[in-house]
This record gives structure tokens, C-alpha cells and sequence, in this order.
């Protein structure tokens, strides 16, 4: 058996990036507000791990998920190889069935389990989303007309477990970007999030990017991403930008947004990329190393079992760091935020630990350990709310 890692974000980083042309801007900085005044109430320990025995040629990816059905718990992962979800039964560990979807849609990219009677299978190069059963195919959704609208910078769907999309009623939401920096201050406004309604196929976009994004080079890609995560009981979407200290809350009763100061007290201040916007290439080196010296946010992540919030942070390297551990992954902390959005803990992770395969269960936040050397197994450690 062999185990296939895939890990997109890196790979996202390998490009040279494209800015559009705009007359030179001063480099933006984007201060915290709460910087070293954060409480340290509660942090996260990893107690205990499990493992789930993968199929032949099964992807490790970004792009996993928990379900519970009925009296059973779910991990979900998807075998592109064999055009397939694999559900593994977390209890025992193993594969309990898988549901192929291979003549219903070519080119998967994504996927989103709302439950057994509402798979959605995405093709990021048709833009199209499948909507299915376990007994087949429902319906086609072709989003190409909604991403390509040239009145708007519409965004692309990105699935992941930190950009999942949510079924709500007939609405599905769904994140996402476009690489790139817009032409000018006037240009239409960008999105990084939109509703799809099912009963009409029509799109509405949602969320668009705060003002701090506009007239300022961020380089293009990793500044632009966005990260999602839903709370069903209060109806609120809440987004969490790489650049800002703020978390966006929507309300989805209303579509108002609410921006809370949630940055970490050991990340300062965001500053924009030195370059003029007018640069249309930018070398790539300049670009990783203007990444890894800079604080930035990542994953926020919703706990529906102790209704509380978790939001990632990347924190800045040095040169000494970057010497010593090259630019691979950042060391990351996790921001622990109660059902206010107030700040009660920040626990920093060590070199080499990582958010980006993810999800929760009644046990505790179960992250990825991607220094697992068994390729058979998918090792999961298990962190857990401790009081200080």
C-alpha cells in the first residue's frame, strides 16, 4: 500500500506571482490591536492519537472530512485514483465502503458530504458541481458563467477542510480567489465568497475583500486566501484573511458583516510586500521569503462540541530560522477564541506540525502528523482544551 501526501498550499507558492499595473503604492501596515494583551486562560495538549488504515493509492490532502451518520463517525477522504470517496469508519479504523463517482464528473478537485442523500463532487477546470446520492447523480451546477463575470472578480471554489463549502436549506456557500492583484483602486470589487441557489443555479456573491487589500502589492496568492468555517445555531459565516488581525462575521439572516480583532500577541503588525504594484513579475524568492518573514492567519475553525473557535496563525521567521528549517512550513500557533470571540488562550506549535489536514470530533481537535513514517496509516494526533 502506498500512501500519496499531496499538499496544495505548497505547491501554490512555487509560481511567480502576477500584480497588475497601478502606480507605486507605500508599503501598508496593518496593526494589532490586541498585540501582548491576550489572556492565557486555556491551551491545547495532544494526549493521545489514532490511526486509520488507507486503501492503495489513497490521497492525503487538504481536502478531507468528518461526518457522523446516524450512530456512526466518518472520516472522509477522497481516492482520485479510483474516481472515489473513501469513508473509514472511525471507530475501527478501516474502510467501510467507498462511493465511486466516475461517470458523473471528470476532473475532481473537491468534495462536501452535508449526508448521504447530499454528495457534491467539484471540477475545478469545468467549474462544474455534481450534486448526488449514494445512488447517483442528481444534479449539474456549471459555474463557469458566475467565476468568469467580467462586472466582478467573482471567486473559484476552493475545497479543503478550511474552505469547506456549507449546505444551508437550498443555499450552498462556497470561498475562494483569484490569483492576482486588482488593476486599480476603481476597479470591480473582488469576492472571496458567494451562495449558490440550488432550486435556480443562480450565484449571489457574498463576502468581498476589506480595504486593506486594495492599492497594496500582498503578492498575490497565499495573502489572498481565504479560510471559512460556519456555526449553524447562531447562522454566522466567519472568514479569516492571511493579512488581517480582524475575523469577518456575517450574519446570514442578513448578509451585515462585523469585523472582531482576534491577532495574536506575538504578531505585531502586517506589512504589505515592498514592491510597487506596477511590478508585473515578481521572482519567487522574493516573494517565499517576504511569506516566511511575515506574520500572517490561516484556518478558522468552529468546535460545534465545546462551541468554541480555533484560528491559526503563522508566525514570522527570521533568517536564523529560515537557515536552519529553509522555507518549508512555518511555525504555526493556534488562537483559541470562546462563543464572544474573545481571545482565552494561544498555544504555539512546534517546527514541523501542521493544520492543514484537519477536523473536529467529540474528542478533541485531530490534526494530521505528517512526520508519521508508516505510509499505510494516517496518523491523527488528538489535542485537547487544557485550563492554565
Amino acid at each position: 500500500m502506498k500512501l500519496i501526501k499531496c499538499h496544495t498550499h505548497k505547491i501554490l507558492l512555487c509560481f511567480v506571482f502576477l500584480t497588475a499595473c497601478q502606480d507605486s503604492k507605500p508599503v501598508y501596515e496593518n496593526k494589532n490591536a490586541l498585540y501582548g494583551k491576550n489572556k492565557n486562560l486555556v491551551k491545547l495538549i495532544s494526549d493521545s492519537s489514532f490511526s486509520i488504515h488507507l486503501s492503495d493509492s489513497a490521497i492525503i490532502s487538504e481536502s478531507i472530512q468528518f461526518l457522523e451518520d446516524k450512530d456512526k463517525k466518518y472520516v472522509i477522504f477522497a481516492n482520485y485514483n479510483k474516481t472515489a470517496l473513501e469513508f473509514y469508519n472511525l471507530k475501527s479504523g478501516g474502510l467501510e465502503f467507498r462511493y465511486h463517482f466516475e461517470n458523473n464528473i471528470r476532473k475532481a478537485a473537491g468534495f462536501y458530504v452535508h449526508n448521504m442523500d447530499s454528495i457534491f463532487i467539484y471540477s475545478d477546470g469545468l467549474k462544474l458541481l455534481l450534486l448526488s446520492d449514494l445512488n447517483g447523480p442528481i444534479k449539474t451546477y456549471d459555474l463557469s458563467s458566475a467565476i468568469n463575470d467580467t462586472k466582478v472578480m467573482a471567486c473559484s471554489p476552493m475545497i479543503s477542510a478550511s474552505n469547506s463549502f456549507y449546505l444551508i436549506g437550498d443555499t450552498l456557500l462556497y470561498s475562494g480567489f483569484k490569483a492576482g492583484e486588482p488593476p486599480t483602486l476603481s476597479s470591480p470589487p473582488r469576492f472571496y465568497s458567494a451562495k449558490l441557489m440550488l432550486k435556480t443555479g443562480s450565484v449571489k456573491n457574498l463576502n468581498k475583500y476589506p480595504e486593506i487589500y486594495n492599492g497594496h502589492n500582498w503578492g498575490g496568492l497565499h495573502f489572498r486566501e481565504p479560510y471559512v468555517t460556519y456555526n449553524p445555531e447562531k447562522q454566522i459565516y466567519i472568514s479569516s484573511l492571511p493579512a488581517s488581525h480582524d475575523l469577518i462575521i456575517t450574519d446570514l439572516r442578513t448578509d451585515t458583516e462585523t469585523a472582531v480583532c482576534a491577532g495574536s500577541n506575538f504578531v505585531d503588525k502586517i506589512s504589505s510586500l515592498d514592491q510597487p504594484v506596477s511590478r508585473d513579475k515578481i521572482d519567487k524568492v522574493v516573494i517565499n521569503k517576504f511569506f516566511y518573514k511575515s506574520g500572517s492567519y490561516r484556518n478558522i475553525i468552529y468546535d460545534k462540541y465545546r462551541d468554541i473557535y480555533y484560528r491559526v496563525v503563522e508566525y514570522p521567521s527570521d533568517e536564523k530560522e529560515i537557515d536552519m528549517y529553509g522555507l518549508s512550513d512555518k511555525r504555526i500557533g493556534i488562537i483559541i477564541l470562546n462563543n464572544k470571540f474573545e481571545i482565552i488562550g494561544e498555544t504555539k506549535l512546534e517546527h514541523g506540525e501542521s493544520v492543514w489536514t484537519y477536523f473536529v470530533s467529540p474528542d478533541g481537535l485531530c490534526m494530521l502528523n505528517y512526520k508519521n513514517d508508516n505510509e499505510e496509516n494516517a496518523k491523527f494526533d488528538i489535542f485537547k482544551l487544557t485550563k492554565i
